[in-house]
């Protein structure tokens, strides 16, 4: 980092914890600049998260193993990329695998990162890392938690490209995978 943007950095006077929940605790945390200026901010402290780009390529024609899901935040259905939380202890890699076991009953032959984002570095602390999975295989059922209800479909590679961040694919995370994936191909 250039030495002339450390100016632009806030330091840490104070942390107090304000709310925790099943999936975040919200703090607040007080910092000063170089000019002495203070304010209180609030930071969502987030488990790290997975997103997983499923290929299978059948009759010549690329597909994704995306999955259906009601999400809470929108009211509304929407079309993703199997994902999830970290568990505790758990690598990046360990829980793309069993998101994906999970979400679909698939398991994949090959599995590697192909990128990472801050999903909004403005108020949350966590990262979003995505991996590709290929060489896929049917190995079960879904095992899904008591409240998670998913449904998968195979959707074709082209109907993504069209289609990515409208309804009902428009979830931001979704999108920042489908856009690693897309990187990667180049």
């Amino acid at each position: 980092m250039d030495s002339n943007k450390k100016r632009l950095i806030w330091e840490d006077v104070e942390e107090k914890p304000l709310t925790d929940t099943r999936i975040f605790s919200l703090k607040s945390v007080r910092r000063r600049n170089i000019h002495g200026q203070e304010s209180e901010f609030c930071v969502i402290d987030s488990k790290d998260w997975v997103n997983i780009v499923p290929v299978i390529e059948k009759d010549g024609e690329r597909f994704f193993l995306m999955v259906w899901q009601f999400r809470h935040g929108i009211g509304e259905l929407t079309l993703e990329f199997p994902a999830g939380i970290l568990d505790p202890g758990e690598t990046p890699l360990d829980a793309a695998i069993r998101e994906l076991r999970e979400e679909t009953g698939y398991v994949a032959e090959c599995i590697k990162k192909i990128g990472e984002i801050r999903p909004n570095p403005a108020f949350l602390n966590n990262t979003s890392h995505t991996f590709l999975a290929t060489g896929l295989r049917k190995v079960g059922e879904l095992e899904l938690d008591e409240f998670e209800h998913v449904e998968c479909e195979l959707i074709p590679e082209s109907y993504v490209e069209k289609n990515m961040g409208y309804p009902p694919m428009c979830n931001a995370i979704t999108l920042s995978a489908f856009y690693w994936y897309s990187a990667k191909k180049r």
